[in-house]
Formats: C-alpha cells, sequence, structure tokens
C-alpha cells in the first residue's frame, strides 16, 4: 500500500500477526508502541502522521485489565482511566488529525464483542445494541461511536472491526487457551501438569489470529468504510478445546483438567458472532478450525520447551 501502513499496537498479538500479512504482501509497515509516542497527546499524533504520512492506520492498541478480575475500587479507577486513554483519547487523537488534513486515509479500529454486554440474541450481528458490563467493553463502545460520529460528520473512513476471540501462539500465558495448550506440552513431555478451569462447559467463539488480521486488511481496502463483525459464526466449549489440545499429544485431557477456581469471579457472557457481513463484503471466511488452532498452540509450547522439560523456554511469559 503506498505510504505504508501504520500500525498503533504493533507488539500486541494482533499487531504482530498483521506486520507480518503485511510485510509478506510488500507493505510497509511502521509500528507503534508504548514509547514510540505518547498517543493521548494530539499534536505528538499530528507530527506522526505528516512524519510518515501512511497510506492506513491499524488502531490496535489495547488496555485488556476489566473490572472482572475483582479490581479494588482504587485499583478499578486506575484501570477505567488507562481504558479510556488507549480505546478513546488516542484513537479520537487519529481521527481528529485524519480529518484536519482532509486526506482519504483508512483507519481501522479493532473493537471486541464485549461492547454486546450480555445480549439476548443468541447470534449478534452488526445491529445489536451495544450494552458493555464492564470498563474495557464500555471503553472499546465508546471507540466505535467515535468512529461513527467522524466518519458521519467529517467523512473520516474510520472501519471497526467487533473481534471475537481469536488465539495463536502469541496469547499472553494467562489466557485459558495458552494454559492449556502450555499443559499438554509439558504433559507431553513428561512433566507434571494440572490446569484449574472455571468453566469447562463456557462456550466460545474462537478463531485464528492470522484469520483475523486478513480479515483487517480486507476491510481496510474497503472503497467505503463501515463496521463489520469478526467471528467464527459457531462456539465449542473450553473443554472442546482442552480434548483438542491434549490428543494432539495422544493424552486424555481429563488427567490433566480440573474445573475450579474462585467462586467470586464473574463469568464473562458466552457471544456468538455473524460474519455474515464481512464475508458478503470481501468474501473472507474463517478457515481454521478449532482442533487445528489447538493442535498449532500445542506445538508452538512444545517447541519453546528445554529439552529438559523445564519451563524457561515457554513462550509467552
Amino acid at each position: 500500500m503506498p505510504g505504508g501502513a501504520l500500525i498503533v499496537g504493533s507488539a500486541g498479538q494482533d499487531g504482530t500477526c498483521l506486520s507480518r500479512l503485511l510485510a509478506r504482501k510488500g507493505t510497509e509497515v511502521i509500528g507503534v508502541t508504548r514509547g514510540t509516542i505518547e498517543i493521548t497527546d494530539a499534536a505528538s499524533v499530528a507530527g506522526l502522521l505528516d512524519r510518515h504520512a501512511p497510506g492506513c492506520v491499524y488502531y490496535l492498541a489495547a488496555v485488556h485489565g476489566s473490572s472482572e478480575a475483582g479490581h479494588s475500587v482504587e485499583t478499578e479507577a486506575l484501570n477505567i482511566a488507562r481504558s479510556y486513554a488507549v480505546h478513546v483519547s488516542g484513537l479520537v487523537n487519529f481521527l481528529q488529525a485524519i480529518a484536519d488534513r482532509g486526506t482519504d486515509i483508512p483507519l481501522f479500529y479493532a473493537a471486541s464483542s464485549r461492547i454486546f454486554g450480555a445480549p439476548e440474541a443468541q447470534i449478534q450481528d452488526e445491529t445489536t445494541p451495544f450494552a458493555p458490563l464492564e470498563t474495557y467493553g464500555i471503553t472499546k463502545a465508546a471507540g466505535v461511536s467515535f468512529c461513527r460520529m467522524y466518519r458521519r460528520q467529517f467523512g473520516v473512513r474510520a472501519s471497526c472491526g467487533i473481534l471475537y476471540n481469536h488465539e495463536s501462539p502469541l496469547r499472553a500465558a494467562n489466557y485459558v487457551t495458552q494454559k492449556l495448550a502450555r499443559a499438554a506440552a509439558q504433559a507431553a513431555l513428561g512433566s507434571p501438569a494440572t490446569v484449574l478451569v472455571r468453566d469447562l462447559d463456557a462456550r466460545v467463539d474462537w478463531g485464528w489470529a492470522d484469520d483475523y488480521v486478513d480479515a483487517m486488511q480486507r476491510i481496510v481496502s474497503l472503497p467505503q468504510a463501515d463496521d463489520f463483525i469478526i467471528a467464527s459464526g459457531t462456539t465449542h466449549a473450553i473443554r472442546d478445546f482442552a480434548e483438542a489440545a491434549f490428543r494432539h499429544v495422544g493424552i486424555d485431557w481429563r488427567e490433566h483438567v480440573r474445573q475450579g477456581g474462585e467462586a467470586t469471579a464473574i463469568l464473562r457472557p458466552q457471544l456468538c458472532g455473524s460474519p455474515a457481513k464481512l464475508v458478503a463484503a470481501t468474501g473472507w471466511h474463517p478457515g481454521t478450525p478449532l482442533h487445528e488452532i489447538a493442535a498449532r498452540m500445542v506445538d508452538a509450547q512444545l517447541e519453546c520447551l528445554d529439552l529438559s522439560g523445564t519451563n524457561k523456554g515457554m513462550l509467552p511469559q
């Protein structure tokens, strides 16, 4: 793409996967990480756009802490401030800088299925009302609303991708999929491995991160900006992922996975998104089934384990 692609949040899972995809396509990638600039400073953002004159902007920066983690009032206040700064203030600075320059630079904003809260509809689409239940969803919903406002009032080509769960070996170690993949790899090497899962029957709409960043690139390439759900359109129980991960290494998952955990923890609503609008607009399809996602994550953990069977070499930490 002429001018290159500016990726805000290029060091995260999605930013890394997107950078690799665009590099394979011959697109220059301009990565923005913590410390590159202060995204909450409008002048710094404007200067960044002037220096690089990107052909498009992917706004993937995110704060993943939430009130679901049982924060104290004081901690949650800090979480709200950080989430608003990243999901809203930083985003608005980019939207405003594009609007001020009157350019046709397309911007993609990575939103989340958690903007829907606990919807009545079993399958959500782009018309499902926003009803977020916690800080992450609330601030992500605000970001979508500002994209819509700048699109409507100022003609900014701001598209939103409402992303459902998507996995890769780059997932943080505290995600349940990564915990299960790590345990399967440990068990395969003969090390003790037990994972506690709060609800094995909880159902999740899972996809593969590389497929989902491909959807982002397709959305940015559309001539008109819009909002799209990026999802697989189906759900699987956590026990299904556990079974697939351990089956990949020939082990019975029930020997290593237990249901348990904090009884006071708030369980997330079970969400499932319809990608029909995205499929119709771009031809995109989620191409990686759950068993393959699990196998790839287990293989990545096996590759990173020390030959001695210790955990020092595992990613990510």
